[in-house]
């Protein structure tokens, strides 16, 4: 059903997410090794956050997923 015509656009920007989170998981990974690499991971707090997602999955209340931020933290021997 993504792939029908008149979900095209959903299936694009669908695709255009999986690859931004594959960018994300990247990104991270290489700073989190730099920060190893640099002796200074344990003493480092890291964190990620976003706006408030992708627009095709919808605003207009607060229970969409639409509305929800993203939050990664990594605080070594703490979170």
């Amino acid at each position: 059903w993504l792939y029908a015509e008149s979900n095209f656009e959903q299936a694009r920007l669908a695709r255009l997410f999986g690859a931004g989170l594959a960018w994300f998981d990247s990104s991270v990974g290489t700073l989190l090794q730099s920060l190893d690499t640099l002796g200074i991971a344990d003493d480092t707090i890291t964190i990620y956050t976003a706006d408030h997602g992708a627009s095709y999955l919808g605003k207009g209340h607060v229970y969409e997923a639409g509305v929800r931020v993203p939050l990664v933290v990594r605080w070594p021997r703490i979170v």
